[in-house]
């Protein structure tokens, strides 16, 4: 299921927004908080079943429909993904060129263990991407490795990565309703999504 909001600015920058299946009302919130911002959303949603390959293969389908609306830049385009979905919007970015810029929301970039539906490591893909990424921290919610190891590949692979931290109690319904968040946000798509 897709659900598009317009936003209410007319400087062409989109986001496609992306959550853990089981918070898929919690990310209705941030696409609102986002649409309020200026900022079109289109928010794609998925089951707990959904394997790597087709999820990234919605997202990049959904920054295609974004490029092709009229309301929406094609060089505007990014993503914004929230757990699991930052997973998937980290791989999906590397397949394509569409996606400008990333928002990852506590992404977990390493797989315990690789199988049919995770056939490859998140972090080994970074080789592959050309977006810029804002990582979202909210307290503990990343194990201090898996966030270290994230940051290193992307230093190593010469990729943009800046860091927003928040308390942990933040939850989903709230990002980006702060001005600090709104902020810091805009500060980002400001420079990758002029």
């Amino acid at each position: 299921m897709t659900d598009f909001q317009p936003g209410d600015a007319d400087d062409g920058r989109a986001l496609v927004i992306v959550a853990h299946p089981d918070r898929q009302d919690e990310a209705r919130s941030v696409a609102t908080n986002l649409a309020a911002l200026g900022l079109a959303t289109l928010l794609v949603e998925f089951d707990a079943a959904t394997p790597d390959r087709q999820a990234t293969a919605r997202i990049n389908a959904a920054a295609e429909t974004l490029a092709e609306r009229d309301e929406v830049r094609d060089d505007g385009i990014g993503a914004l993904g929230i757990g699991r979905g930052a997973t998937w919007v980290l791989l999906a970015a590397c397949e394509r060129g569409r996606i400008d810029a990333l928002v990852l929301v506590d992404p977990h970039p390493v797989y315990a263990d690789l199988d049919v539906d995770h056939p490859v490591q998140p972090l080994e893909m970074l080789l592959n991407l050309d977006a810029p990424m804002l990582c979202v921290y909210r307290g503990g919610a990343v194990a201090e490795p898996d966030r270290l190891a994230l940051h290193q590949r992307a230093q190593a692979f010469a990729r943009t990565l800046e860091i927003l931290d928040l308390p942990r109690s933040t939850p989903n319904a709230d990002l980006f309703s702060s001005t600090s968040e709104q902020d810091a946000l805009s500060a980002f798509l400001d420079d990758y999504l002029p």
